[in-house]
């Protein structure tokens, strides 16, 4: 039997987004949809993960 713990980081570099307009709507459906000026926006997209696993041979 065979006990295995893997760590995982990935990097995948920037996600970004124009400046543009949006709208909020309420899920209910109530009220007038609300209009957004949005600016233009960016972040790193990182990601760390921990696998674990029970092997048996035989």
């Amino acid at each position: 039997m065979t006990f295995d713990v893997a760590w995982r980081y990935s990097d995948l570099d920037e996600a970004r987004t124009g400046q543009g307009g949006g709208r909020e709507v309420r899920h209910d459906g109530t009220g007038e949809p609300v209009l957004l000026n949005l600016s233009p926006n960016r972040t790193k997209v990182r990601g760390h993960g921990i696998r674990w696993s029970l092997r048996y041979s035989f």
